[in-house]
């Protein structure tokens, strides 16, 4: 099967929470609650085709396959940044306002806070996760293939006689 592309993209997701404090600095105690969550999901795909593809009608159908996996990344990336917004809102919800309590301790708190929201996002990452690889697998079916490879005929006897040169050429 001559393939002939590839798409590389990772999804990457940024969280950065603002905390809000307040201080009673006589009693040396404090408050804490969240201020501000931001949840950035950011997909850069790249795709990468074999040189040998040209402007050709293989190249089309190649690019096409792959922008099925770029296509298929963005829907679920979608589909979970609703789930997300709603896991962050509950576990805000579930802390709301926390103290009093010595403010020396200001930075274990602040850890907690930030793993609770963390904590809140992990099993819909790894649903999304899981959602992901089982449509990004029936892109990749044995029909599929077989479209593409239509379009590939000759690019793929060619891929492998140009590998064969350079592999020639390095000895």
């Amino acid at each position: 099967v001559f393939t002939g592309g590839l798409r590389e993209e990772k999804p990457r997701l940024k969280i950065n929470v603002k905390l809000a404090t307040k201080e009673h600095p006589y009693h040396k105690k404090m408050c804490m609650w969240y201020d501000e969550i931001d949840v950035e999901i950011a997909l850069a795909p790249k795709i990468y085709l074999a040189d040998e593809l040209n402007y050709s009608p293989c190249r089309e159908a190649v690019l096409n396959h792959e922008h099925k996996h770029v296509n298929v990344d963005r829907g679920v990336m979608n589909k979970y940044a609703h789930q997300m917004g709603a896991a962050v809102k509950q576990a805000v919800n579930e802390i709301g306002m926390f103290g009093p309590f010595p403010s020396a301790d200001a930075k274990t708190y602040e850890q907690k806070f930030f793993g609770h929201i963390e904590a809140s996002l992990a099993p819909v990452i790894e649903e999304l996760n899981k959602e992901m690889t089982a449509k990004q697998q029936k892109v990749d079916s044995l029909e599929e293939y077989e479209y593409v490879n239509g379009f590939c005929q000759g690019h793929a006897k060619g891929a492998a006689a140009n590998n064969s040169k350079k592999t020639k050429r390095r000895r």
